[in-house]
């Protein structure tokens, strides 16, 4: 069975549209779909099966183009031949490979993303610990306030206290935060710059 025509280099654009095309297609199908069984799905996330494909299919038409310039390249130094049955065997085997691996490549990116995206504790003094819900429960409570905000449009911070100690957040740029006392002494900095 023939996916591809055989007859080399007239096959390039249909190999590279194949591969390629396929591959693209395939990886933001599956990242797609894996998002809603792993991730968190954004409300838009059901445009993405319209624009996939429609991006796939550029993708394949443009090295499909590809292909035609270097057939027309290969071409003036290669005598047309026919591939080998085996040949062809090996091509479709391979096809196949990239596509199964575009697939899992899919999820293991959506995976990623949700690893990045989880809470991470940046700084850590070393009074960071774990503690099981049964530890926290009888312990005292407060209400939470709000504090800073990284938007253009809240810039209307308050201090709180922590440890007894009056504080302040501060937003520098769009990555830097930095904690204060309410002399104005810098206590710590933390840069986000690798956080979404």
């Amino acid at each position: 069975m023939k996916i591809f025509p055989d007859k080399f280099p007239f096959n390039v654009p249909y190999l590279l549209a194949g591969f390629i095309g396929g591959f693209g297609a395939i990886f933001g199908l599956t990242a797609l779909i894996a998002e809603g069984y792993i991730g968190r799905p954004s409300s838009t996330q059901a445009i993405g099966f319209i624009f996939v494909p429609i991006y796939a299919a550029i993708l394949a038409l443009v090295c499909f183009g590809v292909g035609l310039v270097a057939r027309g390249i290969i071409g003036r130094f290669v005598i047309p031949r026919s591939f080998l049955q085996r040949t062809n065997r090996t091509i479709n085997v391979l096809f196949v490979c990239v596509l199964v691996s575009a697939f899992f490549l899919g999820v293991v990116f959506v995976e990623k993303q949700e690893e990045k995206q989880k809470p991470h504790v940046i700084l850590d003094s070393g009074r960071v610990i774990k503690m099981a819900p049964s530890e926290i429960k009888g312990k005292k409570e407060g209400d939470a306030t709000f504090v800073f905000s990284i938007y253009s449009d809240e810039k209307n911070t308050t201090s709180f206290q922590w440890n007894g100690k009056r504080l302040d957040f501060k937003v520098i740029g769009d990555n830097i935060l930095k904690l204060s006392d309410r002399e104005g002494k810098e206590l710590i900095t933390a840069d986000l710059k690798k956080y979404d």
